[in-house]
């Protein structure tokens, strides 16, 4: 997720020369991890707008639409209730990708009967027969499934703040083709300069693979900033993945906000250091 601890350099206005937020780099590395005599990619940052996607149109139910509405359905007061009578489900067709497992969370008041939820014609996913907070997995097995909320005969109650997203990063090797290399390079490989983070990694067994992928889909997921900032000095002792706390009157850092330096430029023809700070 997002930077935490404790930082043990300060940038405000007295040290900061310029400040301005940039556009996100491009992260053309990969996680490799070693299957047989192959090295396989599994690229957690391509999935990075759908992390942050909620894949169910009309969530909140803000409005009458996007839903098809079965028998004793109804949208309205940002929730969808249904009143006893006949089974019928409230359903919407989603776009997925088909062999990767997502997830589906909702709030389900009941105060009678039940529902079940599921995907195309297959078996229920999910069970509902109390009121609370609601959460399954599933994997998806066709691109544009359709989605149900089926409820029983004597259903009476209502659903609320529906979502559904990637699960993780557990599914993304089937989606990645083995590319061949020379079996030296079973080391982590630098980037381009010599004080850059490390944007390649060949890790030996699975396990570290998934663990690095869960590492980076949750701060994919996170909303955040990257910032240059030129600072006064060249003798700041900021070090790579050390935590800066920037102050600044712009861009919500007005209490401060926690970052991490991912890169360094010390200019002593101008005395000035420019680093590169995500938060």
């Amino acid at each position: 997720g997002m930077p935490t601890g404790t930082s043990s350099l300060s940038l405000g206005p007295d040290q900061v020369l310029s400040l301005q937020r940039l556009q996100p780099p491009d992260m053309s590395g990969a996680i490799l991890g070693r299957y047989r005599w192959n090295w396989t990619p599994f690229q957690a940052t391509q999935l990075a707008p759908q992390l942050r996607q909620n894949l169910i149109k009309n969530s909140i139910f803000d409005a009458d639409e996007n839903w098809v509405k079965g028998t004793g359905w109804a949208i309205a007061n940002s929730v969808a209730a249904g009143t006893p009578g006949l089974t019928s489900a409230l359903s919407q067709t989603v776009n997925l990708v088909a062999g990767l497992y997502y997830t589906l969370q909702f709030n389900a008041t009941v105060s009678r009967g039940s529902l079940s939820v599921g995907i195309d014609n297959n078996a229920p996913v999910l069970n509902v027969s109390a009121t609370g907070f609601q959460k399954c997995a599933f994997l998806a097995i066709t691109a544009l499934p359709t989605l149900f909320i089926t409820k029983s005969s004597d259903f009476s109650g209502w659903i609320d703040n529906v979502s559904l997203h990637y699960r993780d990063g557990l599914a993304l090797q089937q989606h990645f083709s083995c590319v061949h290399l020379d079996d030296e390079i079973a080391r982590l490989a630098a980037g381009s300069g010599a004080r850059q983070l490390v944007r390649n990694m060949y890790l030996d067994d699975s396990q570290s693979v998934q663990t690095e992928l869960r590492r980076q889909l949750q701060w994919l997921s996170c909303t955040s900033d990257f910032f240059e900032v030129k600072a006064k000095g060249t003798a700041l002792g900021a070090d790579l993945a050390q935590l800066v706390d920037l102050t600044d009157a712009r861009y919500n850092l007005d209490a401060g906000r926690l970052c991490l330096v991912v890169a360094i430029d010390d200019d002593a023809s101008t005395n000035t250091t420019t680093l590169t700070l995500w938060g």
